[in-house]
């Protein structure tokens, strides 16, 4: 009989030779710094075997920002086991442990990186954001106009606090992006070697954007944009214009954004690779707590009934009133199913209701496929209340 342990500082090089197992690592002082602190910031939870660690899951507490208000979220990471411990029913023992415990410390969300969409959805994640990348030909570098202010190669260290605030004023409003606390800024700039940023100010010199990149010469010496976030049309303009400056270094450019930003009519040749791609996936982890914060778009007073399928999450299973009030809200577990008409009911997984609430599926759509089962003069309703935008994210654990 195994059981799921919480790990200790004295089980740390337990955890860290299953990762480098596990994920093939590289077995180094670099690797292993990194390992520590990412061990440090998160909660770590373990199946043992034969007094061996056989299987691990970690979880890193962090914010995200949704509609303008931050929510706690759980991010899981190193899923991971031995390959003679596999198919023992660990991950799932790891799952039920860890969604207990980000439920008793209030995180609302949980975010993943996964190896397998199929696998997780297993445990209650579905996809909730796109990656699109585009891979750009040199010659077709967008020519845009010459611009007010000036682009400078910087140091983290130095103007880390304005890139920050950068950061925090494009997104603080957004839907679903990390409210990057010392630890994700670390990893952000420091996931390839030789990592550069140029910071972009305007003419009173105020910091308005930033591009982090690097260049990868083992393949068509490549131009990678890391992250680009720039706050006005001047400051994309003059990002655009230093790296087009690279233009006769490099072959390719490659740029890795989220789905809200268009930017292919810039280009002379609209004919550019341009890839969509399935990235992190989230569940609800409590759903009474997020329907109590969500920022529901302010109409007349309105009650829903949401039926929620949660196999992982028994708190979740049930069917929910949410009365939206002028004067606030109440969300309450309706115990008496059979008092409620069908005809009120919208009903979905755990999934289902993440992907709508995170902005990554419509409404329409989900009730087109029959994920949302319902009248449709409900979900129309609940779907005008509902702010638009679309899911954003940029960091992974």
């Amino acid at each position: 009989m195994s059981n799921v342990e919480k790990l200790t500082q004295e089980k740390f090089e337990e955890a860290y030779d299953l990762a480098v197992y596990a994920f093939n690592l590289e077995q180094d002082s670099s690797s292993k710094e990194k390992f520590q602190s990412f061990f440090d910031a998160t909660d770590t939870f373990g199946i043992f075997q034969n007094e061996r660690l056989s299987s691990q899951l970690q979880v890193l507490p962090l914010d995200i920002y949704l509609h303008g208000i931050n929510m706690s979220m759980g991010g899981i990471s190193l899923v991971s086991s031995y390959p003679e411990t596999r198919g023992m029913g660990n991950i799932k023992k790891l799952f039920v442990e860890a969604l207990n415990d980000m439920n008793t410390k209030g995180m609302v969300l949980s975010y993943l990186d996964p190896f397998s969409y199929p696998f997780y959805r297993k445990f209650g994640y579905e996809v909730a954001f796109n990656e699109v990348i585009y891979e750009i030909n040199a010659a077709n570098l967008p020519r845009t106009e010459k611009y007010s202010g000036s682009m400078t190669r910087v140091n983290w260290d130095k103007e880390k606090e304005q890139l920050k605030k950068i950061y925090q004023d494009k997104y603080s409003e957004a839907i679903g992006p990390v409210k990057r606390i010392d630890w994700n800024w670390k990893r952000k700039i420091s996931q390839h070697k030789n990592q550069k940023i140029a910071l972009y100010k305007d003419t009173k010199d105020q910091p308005k954007g930033y591009v982090i990149y690097h260049f990868d010469k083992a393949e068509l010496n490549r131009f990678i944009i890391d992250e680009m976030i720039y706050l006005d049309q001047d400051a994309f303009i003059g990002i655009w214009q230093f790296i087009g400056s690279h233009q006769t270094s490099f072959e390719k450019f490659i740029y890795s954004a989220g789905e809200e930003e268009y930017i292919v009519d810039m280009f002379p040749d609209l004919r550019i690779k341009k890839e969509i791609k399935p990235f992190m996936m989230a569940r609800i982890v409590n759903i009474e707590t997020f329907l109590m914060q969500y920022p529901f778009k302010e109409k007349a007073q309105t009650t829903f009934y949401l039926r929620v399928t949660d196999k992982m999450a028994s708190w979740n299973q049930g069917l929910w009133k949410v009365e939206l009030r002028k004067t606030g809200r109440k969300v309450t577990k309706i115990v008496n199913e059979n008092e409620i008409k069908d005809s009120e009911v919208l009903s979905a997984s755990i999934q289902t209701w993440t992907q709508l609430f995170m902005n990554h599926r419509t409404m329409e759509g989900l009730h087109f496929h029959q994920r949302i089962i319902g009248s449709i003069p409900t979900a129309v309703d609940l779907a005008d209340r509902i702010p638009s935008g679309t899911s954003q994210l940029y960091d992974h654990f």
